[in-house]
């Protein structure tokens, strides 16, 4: 599971400005991501031990782990603290959290997991005792330790209420497809550059290779295969079929691609300009369908090699076959056309009648909604051919079981 404590002290006897609101901004960002986030403010230190206590007891071997603290710390005898809020200067060590027990207990219950320690220290009080110093410290197995800036130097306080060490990271984060490495060190060229080098942020790492982690809630793929040129100037829709994928748009053809291919094949299945655009495209294992702008239809049967032209009389945007090759089509029109392509019969399902008016019982509604509705989308599950699921214009979406009459 993925775990994240943040603190951020701020009501020191010398307040500081930023970091609660910088705890809350790190919260926002890594609940997105996935993150179960316990979040504390302006903690004393019994509060301090407490909280890493308990967190460190809800570990699991295995977890991803983000220890972060915005607030004050100092460097005394080669040892790092966080200050907590009622900390005395004249017995530091008693009244902080060194980050060495911070790590060692994050490690304890969580051997293999990663643990990313982020600290984030305003030491502009010249009431301190010698300041945080990132120097050469022992990280445990799969640690990485983080500091805003490097030995002697002070964390600027950026505009907006946040941390310019902070408001950057958070940044970072918030993109995709970025490791750890790539993270840190845009984040240090960002620090960098709007500080003139008078801050530099520092990382102390054991991430092992094998355990390499990114921050994103969402697979993306990050292997680009192959760029391929594409004829058509705007494309309208693409499905996959084959092993390969069919491309429409702009243009009365067919456009054919893999990965494998350098350039893009062009089909025409039937040489007629007054087809128009092609809007939508869609297959099963027996025909592909697709339907222009100007309300033509055409069905291709792949085993015979044939071909069958449906002209309706308004626009169509979206087209849909099922595993019983029945097609459907939709637009620009108060009905769904379902046309049987064995049998060669088409019908309608009247919106209106069949699903607007299960919603609406006021006709004025009913009637202005139907007149200007548009369906843009057509789906179907695998596993039920009988359910058709639809949306467009006017707020509606929804899911009918065609063959029961049936509106989910």
């Amino acid at each position: 599971m993925r775990k994240a404590l943040i603190i951020g002290n701020c009501n020191y006897r010398t307040p500081l400005n930023n970091p609660i609101n910088d705890a809350n901004l790190m919260n926002e960002i890594l609940s997105y991501k996935g993150f179960i986030v316990s979040i504390f403010h302006d903690v004393n230190n019994i509060d301090f031990h407490k909280h890493i206590d308990s967190f460190c007891d809800s570990l699991n071997d295995g977890d991803n782990v983000i220890f972060y603290f915005a607030g004050h710390a100092v460097e005394d005898r080669d040892v790092n603290y966080l200050l907590s809020i009622d900390f005395n200067s004249i017995n530091v060590c008693n009244d902080s959290v060194s980050l060495d027990m911070i790590q060692n207990k994050l490690c304890n219950n969580n051997p293999s997991g990663l643990k990313l320690i982020i600290v984030d220290a305003c030491r502009n009080n010249p009431s301190l005792m010698e300041t945080l110093s990132p120097k050469r410290i022992n990280v445990n197995n799969n640690v990485l330790i983080a500091y805003s800036t490097s030995s002697g130097s002070t964390a600027k306080d950026g505009k907006n209420g946040n941390s310019i060490y902070t408001k950057s990271l958070t940044e970072n984060i918030k993109n995709y497809n970025l490791s750890i490495n790539d993270i840190f060190s845009k984040t240090r060229e960002t620090v960098i550059k709007q500080t003139n080098y008078s801050q530099i942020p520092w990382e102390y790492s054991s991430l092992l290779e094998s355990k390499n982690f990114i921050f994103d809630n969402i697979p993306y793929p990050n292997k680009l295969i192959r760029i391929i040129k594409n004829h058509l100037s705007k494309t309208y829709g693409m499905k996959r079929f084959n092993n390969q994928f069919i491309v429409v748009g702009d243009s009365n053809k067919l456009n054919l691609f893999k990965t494998s291919y350098s350039c893009v094949k062009t089909i025409t299945l039937q040489k007629n300009d007054e087809l128009g655009t092609i809007e939508s495209v869609d297959f099963n294992n027996h025909f592909i369908i697709y339907a222009t702008d100007t309300g033509c239809i055409i069905i291709y049967d792949l085993l015979r090699k044939s071909l069958q032209k449906i002209k309706l009389n308004h626009s169509i945007f979206t087209t849909l076959i099922n595993k019983n090759n029945l097609a459907f089509f939709a637009g620009e029109n108060q009905s769904i056309c379902i046309f049987n392509i064995k049998k060669k019969r088409i019908k309608r399902m009247k919106l209106k009648k069949e699903v607007l008016s299960d919603f609406h019982s006021d006709r004025k509604i009913l009637n202005s909604l139907s007149k200007n509705i548009t369906i843009m989308a057509l789906s179907s599950p695998s596993y039920n051919p009988d359910i058709i699921a639809f949306g467009g214009s006017s707020g509606i979406f929804c899911i009918k079981n065609i063959k029961k009459g049936i509106i989910y």
